[in-house]
This record gives structure tokens, sequence and C-alpha cells, in this order.
């Protein structure tokens, strides 16, 4: 039998990752939604100019002072250039990416309904549900995509400064969330700095202290 301390530490880490992790596919979901919805009308919008303009005459071009010439030339490269986007678009794949994420949202959801529902009025852990908390964890996880490695460093600290602003925001109800946003940045740097400056004079006197002994 699990010891009870590591099991309620493994339960607590596995409660924070879960949480860390519906975030961070969140933040991909939206973000391939709006990539996929910017190019998509983008892509319908040049579409119809070019449509509309397939068969202008020459007082089309004369009216915006440009030549029919260099006015179908023009057409012709923005008409390239669809083609080209279009085949992009495809590449990429942005709304399949957008509803992986999608899924992954639901199904880190549903297994965080499973620990809430664990979580007693004191905030600790029902271990007699432990089994059930770790198999809805590993489940959620085995049947979603990974979070992309060269983004992890990126989605931690978008995750986690959401959390730090939605906090102010309970306490700052009024205040528009872009400042919010500037607050919570201007505090970690001026912090990290701060850190810094307070670590070099404290690697200086060990320094002091190894030389003294050597």
């Amino acid at each position: 039998m699990n010891d009870p301390i590591t099991s309620i530490a493994e339960i607590e880490r596995k409660y924070r990752v879960l949480k860390q992790t519906i975030g961070m596919h969140g933040i991909l979901r939206d973000r391939y939604n709006r990539l996929f919805h910017l190019v998509e009308t983008s892509l319908l919008f040049f579409s119809v100019i070019l449509c509309g303009t397939t068969f202008a005459g020459a007082e089309v071009f004369e009216y915006f002072d440009v030549s029919e010439s260099d006015g179908k030339v023009f057409l012709g490269v923005l008409s390239v250039a669809l083609f080209g986007v279009s085949v992009v678009l495809i590449s990429v794949d942005w709304r399949t990416k957008a509803e992986l994420h999608t899924q992954a949202v639901a199904n880190w959801s549903k297994a965080m309904q499973v620990f809430r529902d664990a979580r007693l009025d004191d905030a600790s852990w029902d271990l007699g549900k432990a089994d059930e908390l770790h198999s809805a964890y590993w489940q959620a996880d085995k049947d979603s995509p990974n979070i992309p490695n060269d983004k992890f460093g990126w989605l931690k600290q978008k995750h986690l400064l959401a959390v730090e602003v939605s906090t102010l925001m309970c306490e700052f109800p009024g205040c528009p969330r872009f400042i919010l946003s500037a607050m919570v940045r201007g505090r970690a740097t001026w912090k990290a700095l701060s850190s810094l400056r307070e670590s070099k004079p404290r690697h200086a006197a060990d320094d002091d202290d190894a030389t003294r002994t050597s």
C-alpha cells in the first residue's frame, strides 16, 4: 500500500498539472482557430475581389488610375498568391489542430471533474478514490495530443499569467485586462531582477569563504 503522504503529494501534483494542461490546450485551440478564421476570411475577401474584377473593363482600371495591362498583371499575381495561400492553409491544417485541442480540453476537463468530486471540504483528498484519480488522469493523457516541446515554456508562461490576471480581476473587477496584465509582468520582472541582484553578493561571499579555507 502506498504511503498516504506520498499519495496525497502525487494527487496534488497531478491536479496542478491537470489544470495547467487544460489551460495550455485552450491557448492552442484559440490560437489555431484565430489563425484559421483569419486566413480563411482573407482568402474569401480577396477571392470576391478577384472574381468581381475578372471581366472588368478598361474604365475600371482607369478609375483607380492604373493601366489595363498593369491591372491585369496585378490580378494575375493576386490569383497565384491566393492559390499559394490555399495550399499552405491545407498543409498546416489549423482547423484540424484546433479540433484536436478542443477535444483535449474536453478530455482533461472530464478528468478534472473526477478530481473535484474527490476533493474534500478541507481541500484534502479522499484517498479511497486514489486509483480512480490516477486512472482518469492517465486516460485523459492517452486520449489527448501532446503539448509541443518547443511551445511548452511559452504556453506555461501564458497559462500562469492568465491565472495571475484572473486573480487580480477578482480584486479589481473594473480595471482593464491589459493593465492587470502589465501589472503582473512588471511585478514579476522587478522580482526577478531583485532576486538576481541579491544573489550576486551571496555568491561573492561564498567565493571569499572558499578562498579563506583553501
